[in-house]
């Protein structure tokens, strides 16, 4: 019976992780485009005056590096922002289920609910990466040597986080609970 319980608190953990690890490999292969350079070059279609203007000054190989930089940094930041709201949407959607509805009502499961919302906010994210490419470029202060990218707020993180999935969100209320219980009793 344990063996039982324990194989589908594992199945309804992969359920809800599988999502994100989809996402995380659409980013990681992009991603990876850019780093190898096999990445198809965007900003001189959608900020051709800037393009022009860097590469007229720095030669057109600075502003494929600055482009490979910036895009590398707007990729860790929605990636960061992603896990941010996943934790979010994670930590409430089971009262999702308690509620028996809502705005963003699927039913009474709170797995059918949790996909939706990570995949919207993912999309959404992911959609917005070359607008946000755009005007980061614009904004971006560039040298011969590359972008300053701190000013621009794209610098790298100092630290990172990952995002914990926990399949019973009351388990730690009851369990401080349970220990108060027992430590009043042996009082």
């Amino acid at each position: 019976m344990v063996e039982g319980q324990n194989f589908e608190i594992r199945r309804t953990l992969f359920r809800y992780s599988s999502i994100i690890e989809e996402q995380r490999k659409q980013l990681m292969t992009r991603r990876d485009q850019v780093l190898e350079g096999r990445a198809t070059p965007r900003l001189a279609q959608i900020a051709p005056a800037r393009w022009d203007q860097v590469s007229a000054q720095h030669g057109e190989g600075v502003a494929l590096q600055v482009e490979a930089q910036i895009e590398l940094a707007l990729q860790d930041r929605l990636w960061a922002d992603h896990l941010t709201e996943v934790a979010d949407i994670r930590e409430g959607i089971h009262l999702h289920a308690l509620s028996g509805g809502g705005p963003f009502a699927v039913g009474t499961d709170p797995q059918l609910a949790f996909s939706r919302l990570v995949v919207q906010a993912f999309d959404a994210r992911w959609e917005s990466l070359e607008a946000d490419l755009a005007q980061a470029f614009v904004d971006v202060d560039i040298g011969p040597d590359g972008a300053d990218l701190g000013p621009a707020g794209l610098q790298a993180p100092a630290a990172t986080w990952t995002y914990i999935i926990n399949d019973d969100p009351f388990e730690a209320a009851m369990s401080r609970a349970m220990r108060g219980l027992v430590q009043k009793l042996r009082d």
